[in-house]
């Protein structure tokens, strides 16, 4: 046997359930609808949470002339992966979980973010945590455009 299509995952200890939908809508599209691979990968990416979690690295042999593309995947959201770049649940400084000020940045830049926990100082004065994360610029990328022709419609 010979492979045609190979996924790498770019994070150590990914969540599992997150593969698992992926690798079932890979098989319900490629394996059992028959589609190829390579053509229907962006309708992949959209079909799971995978992109919170970790880039995909796409390896597709072409099996006509077994010449071997790759392709890497990024996921961006302005909440919650900037610039394609993840950052810590709690601030680095004072350890409070999800104390980052809204974010204001992106768009391809880097920017800063603000812890915006109070901090006690030796006197008991509440002084603003000093905690801050740098978000980096977004590499150079290409979007996936979502892979939907039509659009779901809610009615009663």
């Amino acid at each position: 046997m010979r492979f045609t299509d190979s996924f790498a995952f770019g994070t150590p200890r990914v969540i599992g359930h997150h593969i698992a939908i992926w690798m079932i809508s890979y098989g319900d599209r490629v394996i059992v609808a028959g589609m190829d691979s390579s053509s229907c990968i962006s309708t992949l990416l959209y079909a799971s949470d995978l992109g919170r979690q970790t880039s995909v690295l796409f390896f597709h042999r072409d099996k006509r002339t077994v010449e071997i593309s790759q392709a890497r995947y990024i996921w961006e959201h302005k909440d919650k992966r900037p610039n394609t770049h993840t950052y810590p649940i709690a601030c680095l400084v004072c350890n409070s979980v999800r104390s980052w000020h809204k974010l204001r940045g992106g768009g391809g830049v880097a920017f800063d973010l603000r812890c915006t926990a109070l901090l006690f100082d030796k006197n008991g004065v509440e002084i603003p945590c000093p905690g801050t994360y740098t978000i980096g610029p977004r590499p150079p990328t290409t979007p996936v455009e979502s892979p939907y022709m039509g659009r779901w419609l809610s009615y009663v």
